[in-house]
């Protein structure tokens, strides 16, 4: 992989209320794909059959330590992936590669 290649990311912190609009927002302006959660710093992330709703409940009440949700907007495929902190969580965004052709 060319570094010209490698995905911008673009990392933050937000407390429960940024969550909550970001959350919002995938779900209002967003197609979600998959949610991966991941429930222990021991094991492996699950993709599961899960909503945004559950996914952000989980992740506050500490029942997951962090989320990776791959959604599409505005013709790109994206992956923030929100790892759990005592006031919020930290956010990294990236967007996927377009195939070439």
């Amino acid at each position: 992989m060319k570094s010209s290649e490698v995905p911008l990311l673009h990392q933050g912190v937000l407390d429960a209320a940024g969550i909550d609009q970001l959350i919002g927002d995938i779900a209002a302006m967003g197609e979600v794909l998959e949610i991966q959660v991941k429930q222990g710093a021991q094991q492996r992330a699950d993709t599961v059959p899960i909503g945004l709703a559950e996914a952000r409940r989980m992740l506050a009440e500490g029942a997951a330590t962090a989320l990776q949700i791959r959604y599409a907007f505005d013709g790109d495929i994206w992956v923030d992936t929100l790892i759990g902190t005592a006031n919020g969580a930290r956010v990294v965004r990236m967007a996927l590669p377009k195939p070439p052709g």
